[in-house]
């Protein structure tokens, strides 16, 4: 694993996937709708989608509109089938994989955004990721993943800890670490 100061977009730019944190909630408030994705037409159900007002996500979902509903009706349906947590999802043709980190609120959907992430979903999460790196980059060259600390900016997660837990999970593969507050960090702890 390799630990760089920047940003994470532009190693998206540089041909990386990049994982985004998401909540897995979903909202169907019929007062207001992103505009239809012609790509999500002939999926069934009522449309929905997840909120992405913030973080990496919230950048993911500027440059593709249409995923607030992909996403959100991913939950969805989930949800609707299973009682466990929201997996991790991938979109090859736009190099991103979604790393839930704060958890459905069964009882109201739309609020499952405004709450704090949680580590074991995270660790659960950076499990599958772990697999799904070992297990398909196995084969062939493996494409280059790049993450940001899930669930340290707005999952109001200590940075320290999820750091350690992503070395733990992650620290024996390719992927890059992209922190904007790298030397800060280092600085803080240096100074403790």
């Amino acid at each position: 694993m390799l630990e760089v100061n920047g940003n994470l977009w532009d190693y998206h730019a540089r041909g990386f996937h990049v994982v985004v944190t998401t909540n897995a909630g979903w909202e169907q408030d019929p007062l207001w709708a992103p505009g239809a994705s012609p790509t999500l037409a002939n999926e069934s159900g009522p449309a929905c989608w997840n909120n992405m007002g913030a973080g990496s996500v919230y950048e993911a979902w500027r440059r593709n509109p249409s995923l607030a509903e992909w996403y959100g009706r991913r939950c969805r349906a989930h949800a609707l089938q299973s009682d466990d947590p929201m997996p991790v999802l991938k979109r090859d043709d736009l190099r991103l994989v979604f790393l839930p980190v704060k958890p459905l609120l069964r009882h109201e959907p739309a609020m499952s955004w405004n709450q704090k992430a949680s580590l074991l979903l995270i660790e659960s999460g950076l499990r599958q990721i772990e697999r799904w790196y070992r297990g398909t980059f196995g084969q062939r060259q493996a494409p280059k993943l790049a993450m940001t600390l899930p669930g340290a900016g707005n999952g109001g997660l200590d940075p320290r800890e999820v750091r350690a837990l992503v070395v733990r999970e992650l620290g024996h593969t390719g992927v890059t670490l992209v922190d904007r507050q790298l030397q800060a960090r280092q600085l803080q702890e240096v100074v403790r």
